[in-house]
């Protein structure tokens, strides 16, 4: 099993979370997508369209600023195909309240609200569980 991990947006005085891209064998996996994660990936030709899964280490902006922009980018450029989002609670109500203008007709975007204590929301694919 081939693996590797890479910063893409570093924790910086007026922003807290960091995102890491990290790609197992050929499935590629990004944490947080806080703002400027799209235009950092982009600038450091980071292949964002072979995206796996999104996860969201708790649901707020600093995490999540950049996911409505790195959405429309990936299904403006056909690379959605089955791409999970993954994390806290209320998930599922942030990306509906961004369904007005990041919705697409061949979006394939699955959602997964993790509640504590709940195994049943456990992310797993062939890669990681």
């Amino acid at each position: 099993m081939k693996w590797y991990a890479q910063i893409v947006k570093p924790c910086t005085y007026n922003q807290q979370s960091t995102s890491v891209l990290v790609q197992i064998d050929t499935q590629r996996y990004l944490f947080n997508c806080g703002e400027g994660t799209q235009r950092l990936s982009f600038e450091n030709k980071l292949r964002m369209s072979k995206l796996s899964a999104i996860f969201l280490t708790r649901v707020d902006w600093e995490t999540m600023g950049g996911l409505p922009g790195m959405l429309l980018t990936l299904a403006d450029g056909g690379g959605m195909g089955g791409l999970t989002v993954s994390g806290g609670h209320n998930l599922t109500h942030a990306l509906a309240a961004t369904r007005h203008f990041i919705l697409r007709n061949r979006m394939g975007l699955s959602v997964n609200e993790m509640r504590d204590g709940d195994p049943t929301a456990a992310f797993k694919d062939s890669s990681i569980q």
